[in-house]
């Protein structure tokens, strides 16, 4: 399951429902967008070194998801179809989105937020024929897209 920053920043700050809802899961993916988000955001926080704690030892157990040219394509043709729609959203959460439509695994993006939410349907990212088509273009080798 992939985290955006909403959901990183409620497990660091032990929000004890998301960390039940997650508990089953094998690995957690976290954006590399995300993390540096809430690194961003602990500069200015009083909880500065216990929260900066929290994050490392999270993304030191987690697998982080990075930017690579072959998301760039994912990038470009949800920003189109945002900007075709006329409903763009924050570039942040655009490149969250295209790595969530690249993962390999079919993994789903766990949204906390209602506009999260509107944004993974509107996208349509969480669709579990999209995912089974990805497992089974990676066991024969043909995802992800070199």
């Amino acid at each position: 399951m992939i985290l955006d920053t909403n959901a990183i920043s409620a497990l660091i700050e032990d929000d004890e429902a998301l960390h039940a809802r997650i508990a089953s899961e094998n690995t957690l993916f976290l954006p590399v967008i995300a993390i540096g988000e809430l690194r961003f955001g602990l500069l200015g926080s009083r909880l500065r070194e216990s929260l900066s704690e929290k994050l490392a030892a999270l993304v030191r157990n987690a697998t982080v998801l990075n930017v690579i040219d072959a998301t760039t394509p994912h990038y470009a043709d949800l920003r189109q179809a945002l900007k075709g729609a006329g409903t763009p959203i924050p570039a942040n959460d655009l490149w969250i989105a295209a790595l969530a439509r690249q993962s390999a695994d079919g993994l789903d993006l766990l949204p906390l937020t209602g506009i999260a939410r509107a944004t993974i349907g509107a996208l349509r990212l969480n669709r579990p024929a999209l995912r089974n088509l990805r497992r089974a273009l990676q066991a024969v080798g043909a995802h992800p897209p070199e």
